[in-house]
């Protein structure tokens, strides 16, 4: 079975969070992609950011007050909503899904519980991969 590949959108200012939850997302097999750790110098960094957004299957908007100003995050999430993509939104200081994913329930970020965030809705979008990794790490 593929890996689950996962984006996290953030404003740079959210910079610890976004690696936060890029662990908590590596605890269930997915390859996460955070621009900040993951672009290496010189990189054609606008090119690779549209690459990892087409081979994503989960998306998770780091919501904030600067996530709303940011130049690039809300486009980001414009794209993932347009792909399809499982948009997990987590709400940093209260804001909430805005613009084209304002159907969609966030949930507050907190950091001691973010697996736990993640469980019910990468297990109904993905079971077999998730759970089968979840077996293993706990065997």
């Amino acid at each position: 079975m593929a890996d689950i590949r996962a984006f996290i959108s953030y404003s740079t200012r959210d910079r610890e969070s976004a690696a936060e939850v890029k662990r908590a997302l590596e605890e269930f097999g997915a390859i996460v992609f955070v621009a900040h750790d993951d672009l290496r110098v010189s990189e054609e960094w606008r090119e690779r950011i549209v690459a990892e957004l087409e081979e994503a299957q989960v998306f998770v908007p780091l919501l904030s007050e600067h996530f709303k100003r940011s130049d690039w995050a809300p486009q980001e999430l414009g794209y993932a909503v347009a792909k399809k993509h499982l948009i997990i939104p987590l709400q940093l200081d209260g804001t909430v899904p805005f613009g084209f994913a304002s159907n969609l329930q966030g949930k507050r970020f907190v950091a001691d519980s973010l697996s736990e965030l993640f469980v019910d809705p990468l297990v109904t979008r993905f079971p077999r991969p998730v759970l089968g990794h979840l077996i293993r790490k706990l065997a």
